[in-house]
């Protein structure tokens, strides 16, 4: 117990210096305790305290201790991919996407209290794919406005079938974040249906799957209705508006 309990804490060590060589081996750092805390439970420890009845409260401890590992390897790899978004021009997106992929997988079955944050954080970088696949900068400008305005003339063919592929598949990361983030702080919530707005935006100028920029609006009106303070999205609402008009 004591070398996961080593493994675990410098990991921890290592992600509060956040630098993204440092997540990396946090990451290292955390896959180690989690071997070492599944060996000590293959060796047979779990199974001998529950045939003698005695070490229950041992078994939950180590359980529970498990669980936090796992948390911590998730947060490892989450931590990397906002390091490498931070960083100009937001790095390797698909370096980024594949850590929240990492880091949703590591929490999966964990009860890991950051899965909602993770999933807006997968829909957006999605979403960045998406205008990367055509060309654009991430708020899209190439394309037309802000609000995703796609240039459809210039898209052929397989290009605009992952186009399509990567915005139902930053939709669907963003309703989950919306529904892992319904008992969150009102800020979190806002940004789940901000992030859900921004990618709608981009299915409307498409014209992709009947969805219609009143269906973005709303996703903007029900952040700010959670937020009202929440001035990107009042923003967001604003500049939609018009360009509805």
């Amino acid at each position: 117990p004591e070398d996961a309990r080593a493994y675990f804490l410098l990991s921890h060590a290592l992600t509060d210096r956040g630098q993204p060589g440092d997540c990396e081996q946090a990451v290292k750092m955390s896959t180690e305790a989690i071997a070492k805390i599944e060996a000590l439970k293959g060796q047979g420890i779990v199974r001998q305290a529950r045939q003698h009845g005695v070490g229950t409260a041992a078994i939950a401890e180590l359980d529970n201790y498990l669980r936090k590992a796992y948390h911590q390897l998730a947060r490892a790899h989450q931590l990397f991919a906002k390091l490498q978004y931070c960083s100009p021009g937001h790095g390797d997106l698909h370096a980024v996407e594949a850590a929240l992929r990492a880091a949703l997988a590591a929490g999966d079955g964990q009860e890991w209290p950051l899965e909602g944050e993770a999933r807006c954080d997968l829909a957006r970088v999605l979403y960045a794919l998406a205008h990367q696949i055509l060309g654009c900068t991430d708020d899209g400008k190439q394309g037309g406005s802000v609000l995703g305005m796609y240039s459809l003339d210039a898209m052929q063919g397989a290009q605009l079938d992952r186009c399509e592929a990567m915005l139902r598949e930053a939709r669907k990361e963003a309703r989950l974040g919306v529904e892992k983030c319904g008992s969150e702080p009102p800020l979190n919530r806002a940004r789940s249906y901000y992030e859900l707005g921004m990618v709608l935006c981009g299915f409307a100028s498409m014209q992709l799957d009947g969805v219609t920029y009143k269906d973005a609006l709303e996703a903007f009106t029900s952040a700010v209705r959670v937020c009202p303070g929440d001035m990107l999205a009042i923003n967001k609402m604003k500049m939609l508006s018009i360009n509805m008009e």
